[in-house]
């Protein structure tokens, strides 16, 4: 049974400080190394700073050790003594690759002119067998590398090509982190998914106040940046407060008209990094809602046309927002479960 860890008694920390103090205070260092010594002076130095409460950034710029390192170190000298301190310098574990023969470059170059789609594991394979010549996949594949920067060598039409980044040069802007929210509107999370229910192929998209939960949606035939443009100027319309910043995916449909809706509304927007749909946690949550709630629920969702769909949809939003009770501002402001309308009514900052 796991109770939790273990830590020295008090007793033994003095110990340990007691025994540590007395190592590094010797001052008999005949019979230790250069780099021994070096080690021990250092320590002496990050010791007392320590002591001194001063920051480790300020340490490690002082006695130009990790404090990692350090520590690592300091167990040494507590447990063994300074006589067991690393004799010498560590040695750089990172192996460099062998320049690759001019010979191999050349049969590389001939082999792939001929076959053009094959790569290093083929091209080494043919040097092994047919040319009786020992040569690894990996030194092939830096000769491919050395030919391609010459311009030797064509990309093959087989490879994968990376694929193009979003350029950033209008209104949207890339962020690293997803943006903090202190009042209602601060941020706006918006999101799509495509379900097909009750035989009709649904795009569903979401938008969610990070604040205060409120939530809008609306179920389209297709996710376009016009679908997605059309549905930012119902929720402006409908908000029941003012939209300074909105949060998006690298989805195309939030691209081109959608960005220029943006612009012209004077809300920012933001595009999270690639594949971090945790920053856009709080629609994604609510996706999961509708799907469990709604879409799944045959009482609840039953028509079979996307705009009775749409009507039931309206619907159960209402009930979202002004019935469901929320368990997070339970959790997040010591509150009772209560609806997103009845917090912004209530509790909500007003601007």
């Amino acid at each position: 049974m796991y109770i939790g860890t273990i830590y020295p008694k008090r007793n033994t920390l003095l110990r340990y400080k007691r025994q540590i103090k007395s190592a590094l205070d010797c001052k008999n260092l005949h019979h230790l190394s250069e780099h021994q010594k070096n080690l021990v002076i250092k320590l002496r130095k990050a010791y007392r700073l320590l002591k001194e409460k001063n920051k480790w950034h300020v340490i490690a710029a002082v006695v130009e050790i990790s404090r990692s390192y350090y520590y690592e170190l300091i167990a040494i000298v507590r447990d063994y003594g300074i006589e067991h301190l690393p004799k010498q310098k560590r040695r750089n574990s990172i192996k460099h690759p062998k320049p690759v023969v001019d010979n191999i470059i050349e049969l590389v170059h001939k082999i792939r002119l001929e076959h053009p789609t094959y790569g290093k594991m083929k091209i080494g394979a043919l040097i092994r067998q047919q040319h009786s010549i020992i040569v690894s996949d990996s030194s092939v594949g830096r000769a491919l590398k050395i030919l391609k920067q010459k311009g030797k060598i064509p990309i093959s039409r087989s490879a994968i090509l990376s694929k193009r980044g979003r350029k950033f040069n209008k209104h949207a802007k890339r962020t690293k982190y997803k943006l903090p929210a202190h009042a209602p509107g601060d941020v706006l999370q918006i999101d799509h998914m495509t379900k097909t229910i009750n035989g009709v192929r649904i795009k569903h998209f979401a938008a969610v106040d990070v604040y205060t939960k409120y939530m809008w949606t609306h179920a389209c035939s297709n996710a376009t940046s016009t679908a997605a443009a059309k549905f930012l100027k119902k929720v402006i319309d409908s908000s029941l407060f003012k939209i300074k910043a909105i949060q998006v995916d690298g989805g195309s449909e939030f691209m081109e008209h959608f960005e220029k809706a943006c612009a012209d509304l004077k809300i920012g927007l933001f595009v999270l990094p690639p594949r971090k749909p945790q920053y856009n946690g709080c629609v994604e949550r609510s996706n999961r809602i509708f799907l469990e709630e709604f879409y799944y629920n045959p009482k609840a969702c039953s028509e079979h046309s996307i705009m009775g769909i749409n009507n039931q949809l309206q619907l159960f939003v209402q009930h979202y927002n002004t019935i469901r009770p929320h368990s997070y501002f339970k959790r997040a402001f010591n509150l009772d479960s209560i609806p997103p309308l009845q917090y912004i009514a209530l509790y909500a900052p007003k601007d």
